[in-house]
């Protein structure tokens, strides 16, 4: 949440507070810029201002171990795919569909009408 000196974040705090209240969220404001971290923050009736989330801090290696848990890899699609044909492009995926049919008839004409002469078996 970024950190503004808007009213309406203050609003319900009685008017003799509102310095004090300015006064920490000033200081809350260049400690966030100062450590690269996002603050969630409530103000009370009295002007004390609670910090209820923080964001993690960004060199904490948990933190990032944890964010790498849920970025989707494109090289895992693979991996998971029990027929192994999810990473192809369509044309090989086709292909290999059409060559796993087994043996196709093709049926050639011959307009000529001269069929060329069997093969002599030579036996000596």
């Amino acid at each position: 949440m970024e950190i503004t000196f808007n009213p309406r974040h203050y609003a319900h705090v009685p008017i003799l507070f509102w310095p004090y209240v300015w006064l920490q969220l000033f200081l809350l404001r260049q400690w966030s810029a100062a450590e690269d971290r996002q603050i969630v923050f409530e103000i009370d009736a009295r002007g004390k201002v609670h910090v209820l989330l923080l964001s993690d801090d960004k060199a904490d290696l948990r933190a990032w171990l944890g964010a790498q848990k849920t970025i989707y890899r494109d090289h895992w699609t693979p991996m998971y795919d029990p027929s192994g044909e999810a990473h192809l492009c369509a044309y090989h995926y086709w292909m290999g569909r059409l060559m796993e049919c087994g043996r196709r008839i093709h049926f050639k004409s011959n307009r000529g009408g001269i069929y060329p002469a069997p093969c002599i078996e030579d036996s000596s």
